[in-house]
Parts: C-alpha cells; sequence; structure tokens
C-alpha cells in the first residue's frame, strides 16, 4: 500500500492531519500532539471510507488513461 492510501494519506487529503511541518520533513511535537489528542475521531472518519478501486483508479490516472467509452 502506497503512503497516499494509506490510512495516514487519507487522513492527511481529508484535512485531519497537515503535512509535516518541520524543515527535515517530519512533523513537529505540537503536530503530533494534536493528532494524538484527536486520534479517536481520525480514526472514525478514516476507517469508515471505504477505498474501493481507489489504488487502481489512481493508477489509471497516472498512466494517462481517460475514464470514456471503450473502443468498441
Amino acid at each position: 500500500m502506497s503512503p497516499r492510501h494509506s490510512p495516514l494519506g487519507r487522513a492527511r487529503r481529508l484535512g485531519l492531519i497537515p503535512g509535516p511541518d518541520a524543515r527535515d520533513g517530519r512533523w513537529s511535537a505540537a503536530v503530533l500532539v494534536d493528532a494524538l489528542a484527536r486520534i479517536d475521531a481520525i480514526r472514525q472518519v478514516v476507517a469508515t471510507m471505504a477505498d474501493v478501486g481507489a489504488v487502481r483508479a489512481d493508477e489509471g490516472a497516472d498512466a494517462g488513461s481517460s475514464s470514456g467509452p471503450c473502443p468498441g
């Protein structure tokens, strides 16, 4: 599972957890403390999201495929 499709990736896409805020690309202690204080709420939202087909759809978008009709 790529980081983009992980529970942490979903939480970041939903704005529940901000991106890394330290210069070295990591999260600061303040962000960690805030996220831990809200962990139950974050889990509730992230755990209820079904990523059915998300990985394949993303891979198709990266490959430049379209969702238009198939040639017949």
